[in-house]
């Protein structure tokens, strides 16, 4: 076989002519590769090991190549070798010859290196948003402690509807991230298998060990079935999936924090650094950070509909309409960990404006519902006291204690006005509602504690996953270094 050029390693079997400047642009992944250069190597070198150990390749020959692997820091990718992986072993053939050089490639292929890649990349960007969701569940559940006796309107349909407090509400917040945390928990057991070894879509007919390949790459199994392992593409829709319920949940909290911090509502003031103003009106304080947190919801959701569209209809095995993904995976884990980033500042410097929100409160008879059950303990069917209640209030926006027994006197309805009184405070309202997960200060108090417990239990699982990363870079290092240094025969 002649020796091709080192521009063109794919060139001169089959096909002859090279792709025009517009065609490999136009079929180029080198920008979505940046991304994962430094694990296709690390594939590399997992697999060249694993070579050797299963003598497919002699030691001198491994020995050569893991050493221009372990010298390499950074090299220019070429777009007209189409992606990371052929300009890759376009380098070490320039390095080392056809001869050396041209058998890294025994046994793998781009489609399981590809895959495998993506994996090992996509489960350090799952680690590093999960840790971002903890940081920002960590400084609600701080407010929550700072706010657990400040009481404020619930509402549905964003109406009144009945009083909580502020750490209630907060904490419902901070519920939903710990779902989502569950969720990144339970797609990374689905990110972090191999499919290695997998090589086109046939596995090959070299005795090979994918099991090692997996270990040393610190992946927890295989992708048994090799057509599976090199086409799927679920585990990264599931992922953008999960990330999108995540950019929902911030999304629904920014929402709030942009209603709250309207003149008409007045529950919060957020600080210079996180609103901006007009280039007209030099009254305003926009709240600009909460309202990109509403839009890249939408551009999350965007990575998520192109990754389903493009993952339609495809079939098996690997196609390259697989390669148009990526780049959606990518920006979607992007979004989400900025996005994660600036909502911990917004939690944790927002001011809640107190005395405002015991107005509101006040103000809407939100403790209507109380005085319905007022009534049924006096006997009276809970739809009848609905009504009543209903009847009395129509029109009106708030009750002294006096007018409402006046107008349950005209049912034929004897009330204490001392009960009355009680049930005007929202504060009483609160402590009533002591149930699980309701409002009153002593439930919510102890809602923080048992969060703050799972918490410290989620951080301390992902600290072991990371830890289980840095191991594998470890193991690998040291399984190159002794082929590396141990003498030639």
């Amino acid at each position: 076989m002649s020796k091709n050029s080192l521009n063109d390693i794919l060139r001169g079997g089959i096909i002859v002519d090279k792709p025009s400047g517009k065609v490999a642009e136009y079929t180029s992944s080198i920008l979505a590769d940046e991304k994962i250069k430094k694990y296709v190597v690390d594939i590399v070198k997992a697999h060249v090991v694993m070579l050797t150990e299963r003598k497919i390749l002699g030691r001198d020959e491994s020995s050569k190549i893991l050493k221009v692997l372990n010298e390499l820091t950074d090299f220019k990718l070429n777009p007209m070798l189409e992606d990371i992986h052929m300009n890759l072993e376009s380098y070490i053939i320039g390095r080392l010859g056809y001869s050396v050089g041209g058998n890294v490639n025994i046994a793998k292929s781009r489609n399981d290196q590809v895959a495998a890649a993506i994996r090992m990349a996509l489960r350090s960007e799952l680690l590093n948003i999960v840790f971002k969701l903890i940081d920002l569940r960590r400084a609600i559940l701080k407010r929550c402690g700072e706010l657990i006796d400040v009481v404020m309107p619930g509402y549905t349909h964003l109406q009144h509807a009945q009083p909580v407090t502020a750490a209630h509400l907060l904490l419902a917040h901070h519920d939903r991230l710990k779902r989502d945390t569950d969720r990144i928990r339970d797609v990374y057991s689905r990110v972090n298998i191999s499919p290695m070894g997998s090589a086109a879509l046939a596995t090959s007919s070299f005795n090979i060990d994918r099991f090692r390949v997996a270990e040393l790459l610190g992946f927890n199994g295989l992708i048994e079935n090799s057509i599976d392992a090199v086409s799927s593409r679920d585990f990264v829709a599931e992922a953008v999936f999960n990330l999108s319920l995540i950019m929902a949940n911030l999304s629904s909290f920014a929402e709030e924090i942009i209603l709250w911090s309207t003149l008409e509502f007045s529950f919060i003031k957020l600080p210079d650094e996180l609103v901006s103003t007009s280039s007209i009106m030099p009254q305003k304080r926009n709240p600009v950070v909460a309202e990109l947190v509403r839009a890249k919801t939408g551009s999350v959701y965007g990575d998520l509909l192109a990754i389903l569209s493009i993952l339609k209809a495809l079939p098996l095995s690997y196609n390259l309409d697989l390669q148009e993904i990526t780049p959606h995976l990518w920006s979607a884990c992007s979004t989400v960990s900025s996005t994660l980033d600036v909502m911990v500042d917004v939690v944790l410097k927002m001011e809640f404006n107190t005395d405002r929100l015991i107005e509101a409160v006040r103000s809407g008879m939100s403790v209507a519902t109380e005085l319905a059950n007022l009534l049924v303990r006096k006997g009276i069917s809970f739809r009848d006291s609905h009504r009543i209640v209903g009847s009395i209030l129509r029109g009106r926006n708030t009750l002294a204690a006096d007018e409402i027994v006046e107008a349950l006197g005209r049912y034929g309805i004897n009330v204490n006005i001392d009960d009355v009184s009680k049930i005007l405070n929202p504060f009483y309202v609160v402590d009533l509602h002591n149930v699980t997960g309701g409002p009153s200060p002593k439930t919510v108090g102890k809602a923080i504690n048992v969060r703050l417990k799972a918490l410290t239990e989620d951080e301390r699982y992902f600290n072991s996953l990371a830890e289980k990363i840095k191991e594998y870079e470890a193991k690998l290092n040291n399984a190159v270094s002794s082929i590396i240094n141990e003498p030639q025969e």
